[in-house]
């Protein structure tokens, strides 16, 4: 009887892990640069950014992201100082959801 409840569990396990859906890796801190910023006829700020880590290969290259609304005007002052003075970012994102809103935004020196 042990040995169908184990292998009646192991069946269930190994059915259960293929219909899983997939997960979204959460958001994290990037090093990035900006190419571009700007706002889209809906009047929203954009951000094109790269992750720049280590080698300058990243998570994502030449990728948009949104501002927030909410703090619009200082993440555009923080990413437009960074984009004129040539000084990198960390940004607070989620690399698997393009065009979603930013999280937090720090300028590096």
């Amino acid at each position: 009887m042990s040995v169908k409840k184990t292998v009646l569990t192991l069946l269930l396990t190994g059915c259960m892990s293929l219909t899983a859906p997939l997960v979204h890796a959460a958001p994290d801190w990037y090093a990035c640069s900006i190419a571009q910023i700007g706002t889209a006829p809906d009047g929203r700020f954009y951000i094109q950014l790269t992750d720049t880590i280590i080698d300058g290969n990243g998570d994502f290259q030449n990728s948009w992201w949104l501002l927030p609304v909410d703090r619009e005007k200082e993440m555009l002052a923080i990413a437009m100082t960074a984009f004129v003075t040539n000084v990198r970012l960390s940004v607070n994102l989620d690399p698997l959801v393009q065009h979603s809103d930013v999280n937090g935004i720090f300028l590096l020196k």
